[in-house]
């Protein structure tokens, strides 16, 4: 286990679907930022780049899928 700045790790989306999706910097979550009324059916792909606050060069990243499905009423 890391202590200190190495061991604290932020989180940023990249490229992609930014306008769709939010990533908390803190925990990585990873939330709907706008309305998917219209996008049903349709699959959402995006990095997600996690690095350490030791400013580490060697961030790792990891590709998100999202698919989108209509709800039933």
């Amino acid at each position: 286990m890391d202590l200190g700045a190495s061991g604290e790790i932020r989180y940023q989306m990249l490229g992609g679907e930014a306008g769709y999706f939010a990533v908390d910097a803190v925990s990585g979550q990873i939330r709907a930022a706008a309305s998917f009324a219209h996008h049903a059916g349709r699959v959402f792909g995006f990095d997600v780049k996690a690095t350490d606050l030791a400013g580490s060069p060697d961030g790792r990243s990891a590709i998100a899928n999202v698919f989108v499905s209509p709800m039933q009423n």
